[in-house]
């Protein structure tokens, strides 16, 4: 029952991605748009979940108890959101490629999944690239409940701001699979969650060379 309880749990956590699909950058009709500036999007930090075999026990009360305590890690850890670094690097790679453009982040912060949503709140900011985390999270292995694998996946979109047209994007994700190195819960949190840190930011490198290869083309 905690087993199926977490593998629901996880699937409604990801229900806004696993339905995206990569639409790639047309890289001919994009080098003829002019433009001065690539803005990175601004996003509220999400929502973390911490799952533990004995918070997964209790439901839906436990995937409240699950986020209250993500949430708290990552307050108290000082955890960035890894979009950000993942639109910087991104945004500075595109800027490189296309023209050595100005790249900037907006004041403006956006909310909802929805497209429609990005860019009713965005116009005339040039070029914009927004990546949003969908799930950043840590559980444990089903056959393993005292070791734990950290996963995250992200929303990129690239919009044209002048004309509101939706230029690419994809989704991407990193889901380790369990080896004898993965860690203990005690772990991804000692010395202020050094190793969760760790493990995010390779979720994020992961992305950052997934949204390259399938949605820019970098």
């Amino acid at each position: 029952m905690r087993n199926l309880f977490l593998t629901a749990f996880v699937l409604a956590f990801c229900s806004a991605c696993v339905s995206t699909k990569n639409v790639p950058l047309d890289i001919n009709s994009f080098e003829k748009i002019e433009f001065s500036k690539i803005s990175l999007s601004k996003r509220e930090k999400p929502d973390f979940s911490a799952t533990t075999p004995g918070k997964a026990a209790f439901g839906g009360f436990g995937a409240l108890a699950m986020i209250s305590a993500g949430n708290k890690i990552i307050e108290e850890n000082n955890i960035a959101d890894p979009a950000n670094f993942i639109s910087a690097e991104l945004g500075k790679t595109l800027a490189e490629k296309y023209g050595s453009v100005e790249v900037l982040r907006s004041d403006k912060v956006v909310s909802g999944l929805k497209t429609q949503s990005v860019i009713d709140t965005y116009s005339d900011v040039g070029i914009l690239l927004d990546v949003q985390t969908i799930n950043w999270s840590f559980l444990y292995f089903p056959t393993k409940w005292g070791k734990y694998r950290v996963i995250y996946s992200a929303k990129l979109r690239l919009v044209d701001s002048g004309s509101g047209k939706l230029l690419a994007e994809g989704f991407c994700q990193r889901t380790p699979e369990y080896d004898d190195n993965a860690p203990t819960k005690e772990q991804l949190l000692t010395d202020s969650a050094a190793r969760l840190k760790e493990e995010l930011l390779l979720g994020a490198k992961s992305c950052i060379e997934q949204l390259k290869m399938n949605v820019l083309r970098l």
